[in-house]
């Protein structure tokens, strides 16, 4: 969702940063997060992850 996004030189060090994302997850699917550091940058960092489940949205 975001590839590449650099939070540091996005909104500065010691900020925090808020993204929001839907997304529809078959029945008996699932959700994978996968982090990937840029080259030459310091290994990805998430201090929170909320997932919620919305059975009043669709799509």
């Amino acid at each position: 969702m975001l590839p590449q996004y650099d939070i540091a030189a996005r909104v500065g060090v010691l900020t925090a940063d808020t993204h929001t994302f839907w997304v529809t997850v078959p029945e008996g699917g699932s959700i994978a997060v996968e982090l990937a550091a840029l080259r030459g940058k310091s290994v990805p960092v998430i201090n929170a992850l909320r997932i919620t489940h919305r059975p009043d949205r669709t799509s």
